[in-house]
């Protein structure tokens, strides 16, 4: 809306305002008015003075027509063009992304198109709010035309009445303008949150099923035991089957990947939430002040002063702040809870892959030390048992493992990518 702000600024550079009334001379009527004074002529005196305050007053009120009139022209009616222009613009893209959301694509990111689609609201509502305020700048004018008339007048009665309709003007606009607002924005609230409720449905199906896969391919790990136990079993004869080597590489892999699946779900999930518990507290919001206007208006017409119903719409306030408050408690403990549940997944297999990584260390340094060694005039233990002839099943198990890591996974055993 810089056109609007441009248009005012303009204006006011200009000086086209409903403030830029003439100064009159009173100094050379008060003289002229003592001057007929000191020569008897009292009659006259009074005579002139009240005709230079007619005149007075329908310069004033020629000049606040005109100063009205062009203030009108050069920015409340441009700027009515430009905001409804704006908003009738919005509404195309309103309606298309609208339609995204209405078509239930399974690959639509729901998040990004419900805030995109809140924003352009947020635009609409913006025009509408501006269109108002220069609806309430014309009403002001005329108030104030006819009420300065009045005064001039000396119709004091009717000025009175004038002010009342004014103030109750403002009760019954703003009643109507909020009872509007609520209904332009429902269509917006429910499709919104239709969405969301539809799109968790679905993501909490796919979010529990992920995880019992996670459990399911944890339970697979193959149990092992140090190195140092490996090569004291088979120091001591143990021939039976090694349990040095990892889990294969492709099951690391899948387990990495789900984790990373279920993560991002979950993100997902807590960001839909977040999100329909945002557009629910906004609703929550205009309802009240839709409320609370209603009832002022009732009051106001009923002739009740604004004190005497403080209590009533102190409820209202209340109300509308619990249930806000119960929003945000329910998603606060859904959140404790979801990140206990999620800890209690994430945790082990995080755990899992940080000694996944460290034994794929440990096994390659060993493997490094061991498969091809230089010439050593003092050979380790393990080299002498292999030069003498003893099979030692841990550096075969190293050995048979290095080869098949390599023959099926073409990139570094460090990258777990």
């Amino acid at each position: 809306m810089e056109k609007v702000s441009d248009l005012r600024w303009q204006t006011t550079v200009t000086g086209s305002s409903t403030l830029n009334f003439p100064s009159y001379n009173i100094d050379d009527m008060n003289a002229q008015v003592i001057n007929m004074a000191a020569r008897g002529d009292y009659q006259g005196a009074a005579r002139f003075a009240y005709d230079f305050s007619r005149r007075e007053a329908a310069m004033e009120e020629h000049q606040m027509r005109t100063s009205a009139d062009e203030y009108r022209r050069s920015y409340l009616d441009p700027a009515t063009v430009v905001v409804n222009k704006a908003i009738l613009e919005s509404r195309p893209i309103y309606a298309e992304i609208q339609a995204y959301l209405e078509i239930q694509d399974k690959q639509l990111d729901v998040v990004k198109t419900i805030r995109a689609l809140e924003q352009v609201s947020s635009n609409i509502e913006c025009g509408v709010k501006l269109l108002e305020q220069l609806d309430d700048e014309k009403s002001a004018q005329e108030f104030g035309r006819r009420i300065k008339e009045a005064t001039n007048r000396q119709q004091f009665i009717e000025v009175s009445q004038l002010e009342d309709q004014k103030n109750g003007r403002g009760y019954q606009v703003n009643a109507v303008r909020t009872s509007r607002k609520v209904a332009r924005r429902a269509p917006f609230f429910n499709l919104a949150i239709s969405r969301i409720n539809k799109a968790l449905s679905e993501i909490d199906k796919d979010q529990s099923a992920l995880k019992e896969q996670l459990k399911e391919l944890f339970r697979t790990i193959p149990e092992t035991i140090s190195l140092d136990q490996e090569e004291a079993r088979a120091r001591a004869g143990d021939t039976s089957p090694s349990k040095i080597p990892l889990p294969s590489k492709e099951l690391f892999n899948q387990i990495s990947d789900l984790q990373s699946s279920v993560v991002s779900i979950n993100a997902t999930s807590l960001d839909l939430r977040s999100l329909m518990k945002d557009l629910q507290r906004q609703q929550l919001e205009e309802r009240a002040e839709d409320q609370v206007a209603q009832l002022t208006l009732r009051k106001i017409r009923a002739g009740r002063f604004l004190g005497v119903y403080a209590g009533p719409v102190r409820e209202l306030q209340d109300r509308a702040s619990n249930e806000i408050a119960e929003l945000e408690r329910a998603f606060d403990g859904f959140y404790q809870s979801d990140l206990m549940e999620m800890g209690a997944i994430i945790g082990p297999v995080n755990a899992f892959i940080s000694r996944y990584k460290s034994r794929e260390a440990l096994v390659m340094r060993r493997i490094g030390t061991t498969a091809d060694p230089a010439p050593s005039p003092a050979p380790s233990s393990s080299l002498a048992a292999r030069s003498t002839g003893a099979a030692n099943p841990t550096i075969e198990g190293l050995q048979h493992f290095s080869q098949q890591q390599y023959k099926t996974e073409p990139k570094s055993l460090g990258d777990t990518t």
